[in-house]
């Protein structure tokens, strides 16, 4: 269709190209660019590692600090009496009953002096 149009007009086809060379170059380049892109596979999108990773933080625990002095009528250990230092680990019977009941209801209802 073109070589018919241009040899009515008598132009050559490459007098034709070189005047509408860029043109002609855009769409080219155009059509080489979506067979290539058609021609190869979809990739796979690339996961970025974090770079400054945070740890996370522990939950914070409510720990119940139990004074010194005696202390007894445990339910789950009724007869035995514990003697408790200033200074010095507190035994996970007392700890664990002082976090279930609360450290007010403990105090009034295990402390043995008052």
């Amino acid at each position: 269709m073109i070589d018919k149009t241009l040899r009515e007009k008598s132009i050559s086809f490459e007098a034709y190209v070189r005047s509408n060379y860029l043109k002609i170059k855009r769409i080219v380049a155009k059509t080489e660019k979506e067979k290539a892109q058609s021609d190869t596979p979809p990739q796979r999108a690339i996961k970025k590692r974090a770079t400054g990773r945070r740890r996370k933080s522990s939950k914070v625990t409510v720990t119940i600090k139990i004074p010194a002095g005696k202390y007894g009528n445990l339910p789950a250990e009724p007869d035995k009496v514990f003697n408790l230092k200033e200074k010095g680990p507190r035994p996970k019977a007392l700890k664990s009953y002082a976090e279930e009941i609360g450290l007010e209801a403990f105090l009034a209802q295990c402390r043995l002096d008052k």
